[in-house]
């Protein structure tokens, strides 16, 4: 009777303890807190973003819907901090290994400086060393990038929009991105968020070509694409008309097969004052922006600047 008891109890114990991992956010001191949002019904969708407050320290945003059930995971990297907020990131850099944290990317900022970050925690999210290597000089004028996942035998393509409105594709391999082809020598200065959103192959034709979403200080939602053979003859398409201007940052993210056409794709969008919004477009290849749906705003606080993952 005794053994039955205290097996009762020892599994009651592991069921409360698992119940209570599942179901409480992580606290502030572990660097990582989870809390419930607004899912999108019938949906798997993954969002990730890299963040930079204005004192240097890097945060990630995630929100993950799952069957009909959301999450949002917001992870705070201390105590190192990046000497400079980046006017513009690219997916991944140099970090690797078997850290507790072991995260890298690349980064420019306004001096100039094109550079590899790593930040490495061998133990928690609290014990992280922020190192930032100098790899060019001339890279202050970039204010946005973005990372294709097409490229050639050399490297990965980039996109670099600069101030004066120029944007020019590269290849990223080792270093700095190089062999740059000019897109378009001006007239893209009223572009203010740019993300990458899949590739596809251009109509009547077995060309492939990138397809990068926009929006623009007029407020329009707008798709670039951008062949892969011939970047100068890109074309575009405007999805939504108006109201989309006021975001500081949005990025979609395939609810399907990742990068490729005729899937759902969720759109989040972040305004100035760091509430968060999101969208679901029901098909990402369809040239429309009328079957976007908006389910409300989701969170609140994020305002330090981020960049695609």
């Amino acid at each position: 009777m005794l053994k039955k008891k205290t097996a009762g109890a020892l599994a009651a114990i592991v069921a409360l303890a698992a119940t209570l991992l599942a179901g409480s956010p992580a606290t502030a001191d572990s660097g990582q807190t989870t809390t419930s949002a607004r899912a999108i019904p019938g949906m798997n969708c993954y969002f990730g973003a890299t963040g930079v407050t204005s004192s240097g320290q890097i945060t990630e945003r995630r929100y993950v819907t799952q069957q009909g059930v959301a999450e949002i995971t917001t992870t705070k990297l201390n105590p190192g901090r990046l000497g400079f907020v980046p006017r513009a990131v690219l997916p991944p850099g140099g970090a690797g290994g078997i850290e507790f944290v072991n995260k890298g990317f690349y980064a420019n900022s306004s001096d100039g400086g094109f550079y590899s970050v790593t930040a490495i925690g061998p133990k928690s999210y609290n014990d992280v060393k922020v190192t930032a290597t100098r790899l060019a000089v001339t890279w202050g004028q970039t204010r946005l990038m973005v990372s294709s996942a097409a490229g050639n035998s050399t490297g990965r393509y980039v996109y670099g929009l600069t101030d004066s409105g120029a944007l020019g594709r590269y290849v990223l391999g080792v270093g700095a991105p190089k062999s740059r082809v000019v897109v378009g020598n001006s007239g893209w200065q009223g572009v203010k968020t740019l993300a990458y959103d899949r590739q596809t192959v251009i109509a009547g034709t077995t060309r492939t070509a990138d397809v990068l979403l926009a929006t623009t200080v007029d407020g329009k939602l707008v798709e670039y694409t951008i062949p892969h053979d011939r970047p100068y003859q890109w074309s575009r398409k405007d999805l939504k008309s108006a109201t989309w201007g006021n975001f500081k940052y949005l990025s979609g993210a395939s609810c399907g097969e990742w990068g490729k056409p005729n899937q759902p794709r969720m759109l989040l969008g972040v305004l100035g004052n760091g509430d968060v919004y999101l969208y679901l477009d029901k098909r990402n290849d369809d040239n429309s922006g009328a079957d976007i749906v908006g389910y409300g705003k989701i969170a609140s606080g994020w305002t330090e600047k981020l960049y695609q993952y």
